[in-house]
């Protein structure tokens, strides 16, 4: 079994150190996934090791139309109007029940987007660079692409980074993995040959809440939307991240005003109401659930906390 390499993170503002170094793929938003093809035998596992071999049989039929043995790294996909729809990937991943998977084969089809080789026919190319890797994965599949399309594809690569940038901003995809074209293929770890750069976006919400905690001021805010006369909208999910301390305290004791009873979220968590006040955040764009994907705390919009601390704070560096 292998384990697949994984990415460091970057940002969009550093793609020109990147240009001529780095190739561009599309960052597709599913489950990863290894497919064995040795002996006319089809196997396909994900980053951890399960077995959808079972799971996924428009994946392994589609191999079997394949003549040689390889290994390929790629990302299992669902759409839905279009759209990579990760909702829809998991459920078909983590359904077991064999009558379940024929009816969600109709409902949500999955397809497997190869973007690396690591084996073929007898020879292991992690040590050859990626580029020629690539190449090698578009000869590998090119006379089968009529008998596995659309359910097995070669993802594309990008050279100029700032085209491929536009093209995640015109089309909404979640971002850019940058590969670099010289390196070679690292089985389970995580290398800066590899960066991941997200697409985001900023927002401002109204905080309804908050999941309490017993080892900090709180476990996350419940963001909603936030309307006109002050109340609080529809659910759009919780932000726990991009606190520092001070912002931690400072949210808990001088803007937290508990305003009823511990209530329950749809997900099942219990959270305290408060009086509503709004945040700037940052996201990855919405999920299938109609919740902000991955919310990071910017900021509040509101004056008096930005600029009003409470005494209880006097000793914080501002």
């Amino acid at each position: 079994m292998r384990e697949p390499m994984l990415c460091r993170e970057t940002t969009p503002d550093k793609l020109y150190k990147y240009q001529g170094i780095y190739a561009g793929e599309r960052k597709l938003n599913g489950t990863r996934g290894i497919l064995e093809i040795k002996n006319g035998r089809v196997k396909l596992y994900n980053r951890k090791g399960v077995n959808y071999t079972k799971r996924l049989p428009e994946i392994i039929n589609a191999a079997k139309n394949i003549d040689g043995d390889m290994i390929l790294d790629g990302e299992i996909m669902a759409f839905k109007d279009g759209k990579d729809w990760f909702t829809g990937c998991q459920k078909r991943c983590s359904t077991k029940d064999i009558v379940k998977q024929r009816q969600l084969m109709k409902q949500i089809p999955v397809y497997f987007y190869a973007f690396d080789i690591l084996y073929y026919d007898g020879e292991d190319f992690s040590n050859e660079s990626y580029y020629l890797r690539k190449l090698r994965l578009f000869d590998a599949i090119a006379d089968y692409e009529d008998l596995i399309h659309p359910h097995i594809q070669a993802l594309e690569y990008y050279e100029n980074l700032n085209r491929a940038w536009k093209m995640v901003e015109e089309n909404s995809w979640e971002g850019l993995v940058l590969k670099r074209f010289e390196s070679r293929y690292w089985d389970g770890e995580r290398s800066y040959d590899w960066l991941k750069l997200k697409l985001t976006d900023e927002a401002i919400v109204a905080v309804a809440g908050f999941i309490p905690s017993e080892k900090k001021e709180f476990q996350a805010l419940v963001l909603a939307e936030s309307l006109s006369n002050g109340e609080c909208g529809r659910w759009l999910g919780n932000c726990g991240q991009g606190f520092d301390q001070r912002d931690l305290e400072y949210l808990r004791y001088q803007k937290f005003k508990v305003a009823g009873e511990p209530k329950s979220l749809p997900s099942g968590e219990t959270y305290i109401p408060l009086i509503p006040f709004q945040l700037k955040i940052k996201h990855y764009g919405m999920g299938d659930d109609n919740h902000y994907k991955n919310a990071i705390y910017l900021e509040c919009v509101n004056e008096n906390l930005i600029f009003e601390y409470p005494s209880a704070l006097a000793g914080v560096e501002r």
